[in-house]
This record gives C-alpha cells, sequence and structure tokens, in this order.
C-alpha cells in the first residue's frame, strides 16, 4: 500500500510539474510582454511620451523579472501573497 501511495504521490509532482511548464509557456507564447503591454496603454491611454513609457516598461520588466532567461523566470515563480497560506495575509492583498 505505501508502494502503491509513493508512487501516485510521484506521478501527481509529475503531473504539476508538466502542467505548470504547459502554462508557463502557454504564458510567453503571445509576441512582446507585460511591459510592452503596458507602455502602449501608458501612451495611449495616459499621454505619456515615447521615452517616458520606455522607461516605464524597462522598470517592470525589471521589477518583474522579464529581462531574465525563460528558465529563471520559471525558476522565480512564486504565487501571490494571497494564495500563500501559512502566512495569514489580509484578505485585500489579493487586489493590491
Amino acid at each position: 500500500m505505501l508502494h502503491f501511495l509513493s508512487r501516485r504521490a510521484l506521478h501527481g509532482l509529475g503531473l504539476l510539474f508538466v502542467v505548470s511548464m504547459i502554462c508557463f509557456v502557454l504564458i510567453h507564447a503571445p509576441e512582446g510582454d507585460y511591459a510592452s503591454q503596458a507602455k502602449a496603454v501608458a501612451i495611449s491611454q495616459y499621454g505619456m511620451s515615447e521615452a517616458a513609457a520606455e522607461t516605464y516598461a524597462q522598470h517592470l520588466r525589471e521589477r518583474l523579472g522579464l529581462d531574465q532567461p525563460l528558465l529563471l523566470q520559471y525558476l522565480a515563480m512564486r504565487p501571490p501573497a494571497c494564495w500563500r497560506f501559512w502566512a495569514r495575509p489580509s484578505p485585500d492583498s489579493c487586489w493590491r
């Protein structure tokens, strides 16, 4: 019975790894990144100049780690603070 449970647990961990890799690849598949989309929004909706919007986009890339290689981005993934059940965050931490 212990052998069966340990084998099922290992298969479950493998499945979680594969699903997380597929999700990560699908998120990174479209052209551009979040910072380039934020740059376009800053220019069109907030009237930022091209240079200021590029500085803003570069700051976002550094802050979010989008300037790192994909492998490092995957290894650095972590859930938002509101998903960390052991830390007991405030209820509004997801909406910041």
